[in-house]
């Protein structure tokens, strides 16, 4: 049985007709559109021992709540590698911008007639994908507030610069770029309650001084207590016992300010907690946090109030 992950590839590259290639273990075929341009990268290995592999769907009896269990495999994860180094030394050689690795089709492929009638059985899917996209949340164009932004245009003018780093950091964050989107959500508070400090003990004692600040990380903590936050709420408590904080206010902004330093550097050779572009998913919970803070602290300005 042959496992796969077809990616759709975006890039300057160009090839006569679709090809096929095997190197030892993989199984290549890249598919070309009608101009030449490379559209797809499929990779496979071929795996012995498939059975305990494949993904089963759990038909409930009232026809209602189908789950789809699809066990862990290694095979995804190395090639998942292998497509990510394909895309960095690809951008030099291959005219490749990006591979969407992060959301492959993954399909098990019959290689004779057994495997094919154990894919035919009833609860066995032969093929997934997922189309991983935060659901938007609608708001409105109201008149009303319309008019309102452009009334109070000289009284909401402070608040231009920082509530874009807002919006980049949202933008970011729905792209799942959660490096970039804590960048703009730290440079959103920075402005606006670091006072012009930039040395890690000065901005904390900054952030903590400040009573918005404050009560917006508690309301935050409060938030990642309750039901549906379990995931963040596990990850801040991972990172903070990392760097022996408590799971207070003055342990969360320390942790802030700590990670803010860490992503403005980056050496292979170090051993801290640093962002690249593969390990995005290590910084959702950190992102999160910054934009409820973010979002918190708003509350207060929206009403006229100045930072405090």
């Amino acid at each position: 049985m042959i496992y796969e992950l077809k990616v759709r590839v975006d890039g300057h590259s160009t090839i006569r007709d679709s090809y096929i290639m095997n190197v030892d273990p993989y199984l290549l075929k890249i598919d070309c559109n009608e101009y030449g341009g490379v559209d797809y990268l499929s990779v496979g290995v071929r795996v012995k021992d498939f059975r305990n592999y494949l993904p089963k769907l759990n038909i409930s009896k009232d026809d209602r709540a189908h789950t789809l269990n699809i066990p862990d495999n290694h095979f995804h994860a190395d090639i998942i590698n292998l497509l990510q180094h394909i895309e960095s030394l690809g951008s030099f050689w291959l005219g490749v911008k990006k591979i969407y690795w992060d959301n492959p089709i993954s399909t098990w492929i019959p290689e004779n007639e057994e495997e094919e009638k154990i894919l035919k059985n009833d609860s066995t899917i032969n093929g997934y994908s997922f189309d991983k996209k935060y659901e938007p949340n609608i708001v409105e164009f109201s008149s009303g507030i319309l008019r309102q932004i452009i009334d109070n245009r000289n009284f909401y003018k402070r608040l231009v610069i920082p509530l874009s780093f807002y919006r980049e950091g949202r933008n970011e964050f729905e792209s799942k770029r959660y490096i970039q989107a804590f960048y703009n959500f730290y440079f959103y508070l920075e402005d606006l309650y670091g006072n012009g400090k930039t040395k890690n003990n000065q901005i904390e004692n900054e952030f903590l001084n400040s009573k918005q600040f404050v009560e917006a990380v508690e309301e935050t903590l409060v938030l990642f207590s309750t039901n549906g936050y379990e995931k963040h709420f596990r990850k801040l408590q991972e990172l903070l016992s990392s760097k022996k904080y408590d799971y207070r206010t003055e342990g969360v902004v320390k942790l802030i300010v700590s990670i803010r330093g860490n992503l403005h550097h980056f050496s292979q050779k170090s051993t801290l907690r640093l962002g690249h572009y593969f390990n995005q998913e290590e910084f959702k919970t950190m992102a999160f946090l910054l934009m409820s803070i973010c979002l918190k602290t708003f509350t207060y300005l929206t009403t006229g109030v100045n930072p405090e």
